[in-house]
């Protein structure tokens, strides 16, 4: 009996030693253009018609970022931005944006996920209703005709006339309940106690514009108006299909 419950105090130390053991996961986001690194302000071909364009600014709120183990998901992050503007300014843009979400629960898991955007619940608020540490409290990325945050700002300047100067600028910014882009990346990676695991995710910028199709930037190179939603469906479709 003694024995026993030996056994038992020991099994139970060393479950209660694995619950404990953390470590901290990187998701290391590489912006691309095709094959090559994608860094702001440098010149680069509109797909299929070459018009030269420029990326000034590229931006999106993050949520629901989760990592499966089986059939278990287990929570990180709710919500966060992340600007990749600076982190993709030459020369530091191959080594990408780093992201860390710390004490992660050790173990093995076969997947993760996250949305490019803000889920419907916390997108039918407003700025006001966020304490200032939020970053849902900044009211330059919420629309207040739409009732919307902007999920995703991608921003430059483009060539339209072919004259050697990129003199348009575009703002095709993301936003709207439908137009939450949800991303389900299955990958097998363990995390270790007291350990980093990094992995890398790529968003080929070039998808943007031609992913599941062509996306016609002189009939909306502005999205201002909801009227443009058709267009904004077309861009998240297509992003999606650039990230890996």
């Amino acid at each position: 009996m003694i024995r026993l419950l030996v056994l038992l105090l020991f099994g139970m130390t060393i479950l209660s030693c694995n619950k404990d053991e953390k470590g901290d996961l990187v998701l290391r986001f590489k912006l691309k253009y095709g094959s090559d690194d994608l860094r702001m302000f440098e010149t680069y071909s509109y797909p299929m018609t070459g018009e030269a364009l420029t990326f000034t600014k590229v931006a999106f709120y993050i949520s629901d970022i989760r990592v499966t183990n089986g059939q278990k998901s287990t929570d990180l992050k709710d919500i966060d931005f992340i600007d990749f503007t600076t982190s993709h300014t030459a020369p530091a843009a191959s080594n990408g944006f780093e992201y860390r979400l710390k004490d992660v629960a050790a173990g093995n898991y076969n997947s993760f996920s996250f949305n490019i955007g803000v889920p419907a619940s916390l997108n039918s608020k407003e700025p006001k209703d966020f304490p200032s540490s939020n970053v849902l409290s900044n009211p330059a990325e919420y629309w207040t005709a739409w009732k919307s945050y902007i999920f995703m700002r991608n921003e430059g300047r483009i060539d339209l006339d072919n004259d050697g100067t990129t003199e348009s600028s575009f703002a095709l910014h993301i936003g709207g309940d439908a137009a939450l882009i949800p991303i389900i990346l299955n990958r097998n990676f363990n995390i270790d106690d007291k350990a980093t695991t990094s992995l890398d995710i790529t968003i080929d910028m070039e998808k943007l514009f031609n992913g599941q199709s062509l996306y016609d930037i002189r009939a909306a190179r502005q999205i201002h108006s909801l009227s443009q939603m058709p267009f904004i469906l077309q861009l998240s479709e297509n992003i999606r299909t650039g990230i890996k």
